[in-house]
């Protein structure tokens, strides 16, 4: 077996170590493919937090002991949750045995051919990212020598393009792959990210078939795949932490709009979800922070406190303050690198700023893999079925980004020339989720109780 195919197939670890929480009967509606990624999700997640604490603890990593330690975490979750299972009623979509139509079909042929397209690019080095050259890839070939964090390689003060503070669960993930396997190669981690869209593909569907109709939740996810196929080709994100970050914001936003949600295994789920994001990348604390304040507000009144909030915010939180405890022990980092006082904000930069920012869409095929799910929202919210969830969340991040370039001492120019487009792709699934999405679930049985019907939400 070559390092290669070891290292990829070291995967199989993360489906199997989150395999005893998915397999509880609370997730079963949401379909065997769709279960599969979350329980590898969800495996990644406790993962990273294992190798954290054990490198805290400054116990050395081995694959025998982090795959039992990683299942042991996802079991006791499960027997957390209890043994009550869903009702019968409304769980499983009635046209799961319906054959498919042509247009599901060909919905289904588009996210195949965006996947391979992404396996091609990435396989031909045309979507190899320079970041997994510079420090994901070295990260975690330290990482994984040492068997551990690695806090003095950190702390060389010549390698401080390392991005010291960045959070740990990709470069763990990594080193974990890299002990399986014994040396990492470079080709397996840049198909890390057409396997990851492949893995998005796979599961988004179970997901929105909870409150959207086969056919919309085909559509959605075809145009989700193509649009981030096409940008991890002209973005060059292959290899890097940017595909991860998207599966594990779209699957949690995904989840928020649905029923499953009001109960406590949705929201545990959600919960580690957030955390996976909030542990991939900087970008994704406000992402998480931003999606669960406006989910609670929307569902404040639905929603048990405060149980619901602990379950969301709880597992991102256990994992960046695993990583800052270890941050402040090693005397490495207390927080992220900043990029200047907060409240030192340049406004005169806004116009250069703005400018830079649209500049670094257009050039990714001129705007189109935004402006096409721009286009779907604003149609369907002509029809009135759009959500403003995820729409509103949108509006925040980018605000939020914005802000980010305002600050530092420096011309900013190549700065959003560099990061701009790949921190923006989170606006594709957001605007294509909003166009499938309805009013919230609690919203639908306030309607269906005014009409004098039963609605059929999970209990």
């Amino acid at each position: 077996m070559s390092a290669a195919v070891a290292w990829l197939a070291s995967g199989i670890a993360l489906p199997a170590a989150g395999a005893p929480l998915l397999l509880h009967p609370a997730f079963r509606p949401l379909g065997v493919a769709c279960r599969a990624v979350l329980a590898a999700a969800a495996g990644a997640v406790v993962l990273s937090w294992t190798m954290t604490v054990l490198t805290i603890a400054r116990v050395p990593w081995t694959v025998p002991l982090l795959v039992p330690l990683t299942a042991a975490q996802c079991f006791a979750l499960r027997l957390a949750l209890g043994r009550r299972g869903p009702p019968v009623d409304g769980d499983v979509p009635r046209d799961r045995s319906v054959p498919l139509s042509a247009f599901e079909r060909l919905g289904i042929v588009v996210c195949g051919g965006a996947v391979l397209a992404a396996f091609a690019a990435a396989l031909a080095a045309a979507a190899t990212s320079p970041d997994l050259l510079l420090f994901w890839g070295p990260k975690a070939e330290v990482f994984a020598a040492a068997r551990r964090i690695d806090d003095g390689f950190l702390g060389e003060p010549f390698l401080r393009y390392l991005h010291t503070s960045y959070p740990p669960l990709v470069t763990n993930l990594y080193a974990f792959a890299t002990l399986a396997a014994g040396r990492l190669p470079w080709m397996a981690a840049v198909a890390t990210s057409p396997l990851l869209l492949g893995a998005c593909a796979m599961a988004l569907p179970g997901i929105l078939r909870r409150f959207a109709g086969r056919s919309e939740a085909i559509a959605a996810t075809a145009a989700i795949a193509a649009c981030l196929g096409f940008l991890s080709h002209s973005l060059e994100i292959a290899g890097n932490a940017d595909m991860a970050l998207l599966l594990f914001q779209i699957l949690a936003m995904a989840l928020l709009l649905g029923p499953d949600v009001q109960r406590r295994p949705g929201q545990l789920l959600a919960g580690l979800l957030f955390a996976g994001a909030a542990a991939a990348k900087v970008e994704g604390l406000p992402f998480v922070l931003a999606a669960g304040a406006l989910f609670l507000r929307t569902r404040r009144r639905n929603l048990p406190w405060p149980s619901a909030p602990v379950l969301l915010f709880g597992p991102a939180a256990l994992s960046l303050g695993a990583w800052f405890v270890f941050g402040r022990r090693t005397y490495l980092f207390g927080w992220y690198e900043g990029y200047g006082r907060t409240l030192d904000i340049h406004w005169e930069r806004l116009p250069l700023v703005l400018a830079g920012i649209g500049s670094a869409m257009w050039r990714a095929g001129a705007a189109l893999a935004w402006l096409v799910p721009l286009a779907a929202w604003v149609v369907a919210r002509s029809r009135s079925r759009g959500s403003l969830s995820p729409v509103g969340l949108a509006s925040v991040l980018s605000a939020f980004f914005v802000f980010t370039y305002l600050h530092g001492g420096q011309d900013p120019t190549l700065w959003i020339q560099w990061s701009a487009g790949r921190i923006f792709m989170v606006l594709v699934p957001l605007l294509v989720l909003a166009a499938v999405s309805g009013p919230p679930a609690s919203d639908a049985a306030g309607s269906a109780g005014r009409k004098g019907k039963s609605p059929a939400l999970p209990g």
